[in-house]
């Protein structure tokens, strides 16, 4: 470390030092609630301000503050943490039923689990996508017993009652952080993120979505091509329907019909556009059995040719 950065850590350390020792003595458990903040304000090298009755610890930009109020019965005293982030505000998620104050439109992963325990919000919904694949959905995970919500850019947390060790406010620190991060890792990169998630994500329904999602609403960027290609020549059936359903390949979805392999509803699209060239040759119901009766919803009026347009566009 040089002279003059030793120099600078002195002071900060010496400044808080000099503040802690000011605050006004609070006893019990709020004395202790106070030390512990003044403790993260140490570690983290953060400015420290006080009243009679709250304590804070923030950045100099402002961007995270940790605080504690002490006022009256033990139902008044709180915590928080508020982390400010890069994400939009028209996006928002908190622990299920717990998400308010958020003027969007509700949103899901379809990833039932998840589902089941978070609220959701997005406009577009789509792109939850981007933000939400494994790295970020195990980040949520880990704060998922907290109370906490991301709203209008703002990560908060609040816990009704006094936080007395420091390293549980560390703690929690950096799993909040580690969520902010996880969450905007593909900040201004939307279709990055889906080509990741389509081929990297650990949940094949997800996956699934985030291709068909980079193909339609982002279908002449790079990452888009790039899906293309690749999914084409993958062993998931489910990536070379997409494919052959945009370029309008109907030897592909005959093949994937007859195959089997593809999910129930992406099967009975691609028989709804190739059925009358299968002749009732086979069941959707049921890909191993022969000589049924071909069953399928028909095709959306124009909606191969539209497809077929779409891909000479492109090209």
């Amino acid at each position: 470390m040089d002279p003059l950065t030793f120099v600078g850590v002195l002071i900060v350390v010496g400044a808080v030092a000099l503040v802690a020792s000011r605050l006004p003595r609070w006893r019990g458990a709020t004395g202790e609630a106070l030390e512990a903040i003044a403790e993260v304000a140490r570690r983290r090298g953060l400015g420290i301000s006080r009243s009679e009755r709250s304590c804070e610890t923030s950045s100099p930009d402002g961007r995270l503050v940790v605080g504690v109020h002490s006022a009256g019965p033990l139902s008044d005293h709180r915590t928080w943490i508020t982390l400010k982030t890069s994400i939009d505000e028209d996006f928002g998620l908190a622990p299920k039923g717990k998400l308010t104050g958020v003027d969007l439109y509700e949103a899901r992963v379809q990833i039932e689990d998840f589902d089941a325990r978070f609220s959701l919000a997005s406009r577009p919904d789509w792109k939850i996508l981007v933000r939400l694949g494994t790295r970020a959905r195990a980040a949520v995970e880990g704060v998922r017993w907290e109370r906490f919500s991301i709203r209008h850019g703002l990560v908060e947390w609040e816990h009704k009652g006094l936080v007395t060790r420091p390293e549980e406010l560390l703690g929690l620190l950096d799993r909040l952080e580690a969520l902010a991060q996880a969450l905007t890792e593909f900040d201004g990169r939307p279709a990055a993120g889906l080509l990741h998630h389509a081929f990297e994500d650990s949940d094949r329904g997800f996956r699934h979505r985030c291709f068909e999602a980079l193909l339609r609403e982002l279908p002449r960027s790079d990452e888009a091509t790039e899906a293309r290609t690749r999914g084409a020549a993958s062993s998931d059936p489910a990536l070379r329907f997409h494919v052959a359903r945009e370029a309008g390949d109907l030897a592909t979805l005959e093949g994937l019909v007859v195959d089997g392999g593809l999910p129930e509803e992406l099967r009975a699209q691609a028989a709804g556009l190739v059925g009358p060239r299968l002749g009732g040759r086979l069941s959707v119901g049921d890909p191993a059995d022969e000589g049924g009766e071909l069953s399928y919803e028909p095709a959306e009026a124009g909606g191969l040719s539209a497809a077929r347009s779409k891909a000479k566009a492109r090209s």
